[in-house]
């Protein structure tokens, strides 16, 4: 009891959407393997009933409730989350988090009475929490679940999008020249998307005393300059990967199918297309060709899954030898840590960028196709693509060299043995002195 009482707590409050939740929660894991804290992850009612299913049952992380009710932003009724929204309710829900400052400064300092955060974890999409902290005397960090270069070309083209604004169709960044040039087709249909809520939180981002990317110093060493000169040299430290990486036991039966058809296929020979959901179900039927289920059943050659499938457990599997992904950094960082190469269909947001620095600059991808409205997908580019990368060519030998070179560094940045850290450990620590620093000389709350 003594010992829980004496472990310092880290709040945490991400972003109201499946992929910003999962990689904070991750972080909080890898945090609590840190000897002396507690992790509080801050949200919403229904949004903290989903984290609940995935804690467990000993864990030094514990969940705090904010009032929140959607239906006065006008959202739909149990809206907290983007899951299932429409371009329109998402740009409410984005909107209405900002009205969550008030509920999120009074936890703060009801929490503060019993014990007093030694620090402040935020979205990205939350920057307005450093107000909070600013007042409070808490030291504050934005967890950035991306990678150093695909989320600096964002917040670049977030903060000026008149940079792209060229008649060129190639262009580079003033205040990121080194993310090289970048092509108007990487810009999707949404660098408008919310313009005015990501250009604020963006800006709050740059007043935090500090920067947490997901990613590693291994693979991106040059590219957190744009951050630290946008924060006017303050501290950013990759703490990556914060991902789903074990293998879960005791899944559900669906999953069972799943498991059957991957053992009977050879070492490397099935490409899955994972990360891409349909609003409908009735989308499924729509885009496949007549029959396609019945002769994929009856030649063995494929498996339709219609619901969620687990996807760490089929990039951990033997048989799976690419992933066909829309470079989703999550995603990403999943498949990379199960030494899977990739074949990119970026479809929004950084995705494009993400391809971009997976291709060019750690050769562990093949860009197939970009967007979806403006995608142009032909069978033959397919299959050439497929076979580039799963076959026995030059280029997928030497993208699944990289990729286990990755694999391995992705492996030793989290690794803490004996007298050796990895890099990402060092980061994790070095963040946590700050922090204790910080405490000591700024404890404020009355």
């Amino acid at each position: 009891m003594a010992e829980e009482e004496s472990r310092k707590n880290i709040v945490m409050f991400p972003f109201m959407a499946h992929g910003h939740l999962n990689p904070f929660m991750s972080l909080a894991r890898l945090l609590e393997q840190r000897k002396g804290y507690k992790i509080t992850i801050v949200n919403t009612p229904l949004n903290i009933q989903k984290l609940k299913s995935s804690l467990p049952c000993k864990t030094n992380i514990q969940l705090a409730e904010m009032p929140f009710d959607g239906t006065l932003y006008g959202l739909p009724p149990n809206s907290e989350n983007t899951d299932k929204l429409s371009y329109e309710f998402i740009v409410r829900l984005m909107e209405a988090s900002e009205t969550l400052e008030i509920p999120f400064k009074n936890l703060i300092q009801n929490m503060a009475k019993k014990e007093f955060p030694v620090c402040i974890i935020s979205d990205m999409f939350l920057g307005w929490t450093v107000n909070v902290a600013k007042e409070l005397g808490i030291f504050h960090a934005v967890f950035i679940a991306g990678a150093a270069y695909s989320m600096g070309i964002y917040f670049s083209l977030s903060l000026n999008p008149n940079q792209a604004g060229t008649e060129e169709e190639e262009f580079s960044l003033l205040d990121f020249p080194e993310a090289g040039k970048l092509h108007h087709s990487q810009l999707g249909n949404d660098l408008n998307f919310c313009f005015p809520f990501r250009e604020r939180q963006f800006l709050f981002c740059f007043k935090s005393d500090a920067i947490l990317l997901n990613s590693i110093e291994e693979l991106e060493q040059m590219d957190a300059k744009y951050f630290t000169r946008k924060t006017g040299g303050k501290p950013v430290w990759m703490v990556g990967p914060a991902c789903s990486m074990a293998v879960t036991k005791g899944l559900s039966s669906d999953f069972d199918e799943i498991s059957a058809w991957l053992e009977v296929n050879p070492r490397d020979s099935v490409l899955p297309p994972l990360g891409f959901t349909m609003t409908e179900e009735s989308q499924v039927d729509e885009w496949l060709p007549d029959g396609f289920q019945e002769r994929i059943n009856k030649s063995n050659q494929g498996i339709l899954v219609r619901q969620w499938a687990p996807q760490v457990e089929i990039l951990a599997h033997k048989s799976t030898g690419a992933f066909l992904s829309h470079c989703g950094w999550n995603s990403v960082l999943e498949s990379l840590y199960h030494g899977v190469p990739i074949i990119g269909w970026p479809l929004a947001g950084e995705q494009f960028f993400n391809s971009q620095l997976l291709e060019k600059e750690v050769g562990v991808c093949v860009e197939v196709a970009r967007g979806l409205q403006t995608a142009v997908v032909q069978q033959d580019h397919v299959a050439k693509t497929i076979n580039l990368v799963m076959g026995k060519t030059v280029k997928g030998e030497e993208m699944r060299r990289n990729v286990s070179d990755i694999q391995r560094k992705m492996e030793d940045a989290i690794l803490e043995r004996d007298d050796y850290k990895g890099s990402s450990v060092k980061a994790m620590d070095d963040f946590l002195r700050r922090t204790e620093i910080w405490a000591h000389k700024n404890q404020t709350i009355e």
